[in-house]
């Protein structure tokens, strides 16, 4: 299996172009087409951090996403209810929903 194989593997439901995932796997130290090294703990972690590459694009673009309405709240509510989440002073009573820690503290563990 190669870098590339691991990513979508990683990414799987995630529809993008071959040469977009490059892009991603470029970015984050890797080469497409090597044999991926699962024993690598770097290669491991390069992996993870063009999933979340990906994962951010496409969570940056609500407006790509397709048109849901439930209990009417729409994809754009929900994404402006999510940075309020974020941005919020969990002091005055906001609170983190489990999405966004589990984001947060993912994103801690790759930096």
């Amino acid at each position: 299996m190669n870098n590339l194989q691991r990513l979508e593997l990683e990414t799987k439901g995630i529809q993008l172009q071959q040469d977009e995932l490059t892009v991603y796997l470029q970015e984050n130290d890797l080469q497409p087409f090597v044999e991926y090294d699962a024993q690598s703990a770097t290669n491991k972690k390069n992996i993870y951090r063009a999933a979340l590459s990906v994962l951010e694009s496409i969570a940056n673009n609500p407006t790509g996403m397709k048109s849901y309405k439930m209990d009417d709240m729409t994809v754009s509510d929900f994404h402006e209810n999510l940075m309020i989440d974020i941005c919020s002073d969990c002091s005055s009573g906001w609170q983190l929903s489990p999405l966004v820690k589990a984001l947060l503290r993912f994103r801690m563990i790759l930096h």
